[in-house]
């Protein structure tokens, strides 16, 4: 039975990469019909134009109806829900990347997609995650996935694309910024390992392992906003594992840092790609229809600002001060995939001229993420969860 959302998959994967590759673009239609004829409405009722290319293909509504009957006929409420509960946590996944400004709207839909299709980690797969085993979570397995099978990709290109274009002193921001934040999360990942051992030692509780990540995120934003707690915290469970292990602590704990360094090094990359090497400045003359902006140009009070934080900046500041603040106001142009039209770009000319706007704007160059996507869904099938993969290495279990 589990071939049926592996089929389902790969007609998705195809047909978004397909036109993500050639056009830019995602259709909607061609896999999740429903959104594309509610976008239109919608549109319609703002007074504004909606196109759609055929043909209207109901994948996800078809998934979506699979997973019910099933679930209805084994007697499981959760199975019968599992769809539709899978589509909404991978688009609510995607609009968080997306209104931080770090994806475009199609790849929200191929993710809420690929969710609905594969909610549950399939039994095939060798390194199910906990979260997508016992709950229609495999949406985060398909987005660290796909995360990590484009690392290589993307730290080769941004090496390289950093070479090419002589910025060579970005190079040490690509291997050492952020390398205390490293060491830090090292050392408060580290505690709350030794917290569960110690728990597990002393108390003779056994945690649930769903428990000990949901602890484990809390307890790294409170030590976001507590450095130093943490940091102490740290080193005193770092010195109890040294005396009761020994050697081989040292070792799993360098390994864990090896991890985290290695998101460091993706983060890294995939920011500097954005900002150095897929970014470009261009003048409001030399701005035309299309064009994706790497900023927000947004209206508040009367005044213009320019919102130029990505996704990184953004989710270091969620995860600094544990809140995010977003520029409020009319906005004028800003990062949609479907890039700039023509009035925006007239109304920018008149900012301009105006002196209201510096004549300087971030124009971002295309990347295709629908096949990043598509792998993932395909790796999440056949592999399991990466990230889980690495956990079990670093913890000897794999």
């Amino acid at each position: 039975m589990e071939t049926i959302p592996l089929v389902f998959g790969v007609i998705v994967g195809f047909l978004t990469s397909y036109t993500d590759i050639r056009t830019s673009y995602i259709y909607e239609e061609h896999f999740f019909p429903t959104f594309s004829l509610l976008s239109k409405w919608w549109c319609k009722r703002r007074g504004c134009e909606y196109q759609t290319k055929g043909p209207y293909i109901p994948i996800v509504e078809i998934a979506v109806l699979y997973y019910f009957v099933l679930g209805v006929k084994q007697g499981d409420i959760s199975l019968a829900l599992s769809g539709f509960i899978g589509l909404l946590v991978g688009l609510a996944l995607g609009a968080l990347l997306y209104y931080t400004g770090g994806w475009a709207s199609g790849d929200v839909l191929i993710l809420g997609a690929f969710s609905a299709i594969l909610p549950y980690a399939p039994a095939i797969a060798k390194f199910k995650a906990p979260y997508a085993t016992y709950l229609p979570l495999n949406s985060l397995t398909i987005l660290f996935d796909s995360l990590l099978l484009m690392f290589p990709l993307l730290f080769v290109y941004s090496l390289f694309g950093l070479i090419f274009m002589g910025k060579l002193r970005k190079l040490g921001e690509l291997f050492l910024k952020g390398i205390k934040m490293v060491f830090e999360i090292t050392l408060w990942v580290n505690f709350s390992i030794i917290l569960f051992v110690w728990i597990g030692i002393y108390l003779g509780m056994s945690v649930p392992n769903f428990v000990k990540w949901i602890v484990t995120v809390l307890l790294l934003m409170i030590f976001g906003r507590f450095k130093l707690v943490g940091d102490v915290l740290g080193v005193v469970a770092t010195v109890y594992g040294l005396y009761f292990v020994g050697l081989p602590y040292l070792v799993a704990l360098a390994k864990l840092f090896a991890i985290i360094y290695g998101f460091k090094l993706l983060f890294s990359s995939v920011k500097l790609l954005r900002k150095e090497v897929l970014t470009v400045k261009k003048s409001v003359e030399e701005l035309r229809e299309g064009d994706v902006l790497g900023e927000r140009i947004v209206e508040v009070n009367g005044e213009i600002v320019r919102d130029r934080k990505d996704f990184f900046d953004k989710l270091s500041e969620l995860f600094k001060t544990g809140s995010l603040e977003r520029v409020e106001g009319r906005e004028i142009a800003g990062f949609s995939v479907e890039g700039l039209t023509k009035e925006q770009i007239e109304e920018l000319k008149s900012l301009v001229s105006e002196g209201k706007l510096e004549n300087e704007f971030l124009v971002r160059k295309a990347m295709p993420f629908a096949p990043a996507l598509f792998a993932g869904f395909l790796a999440s099938y056949f592999f399991g969860d990466i990230l889980w993969w690495l956990i079990l290495k670093v913890s000897g279990l794999a």
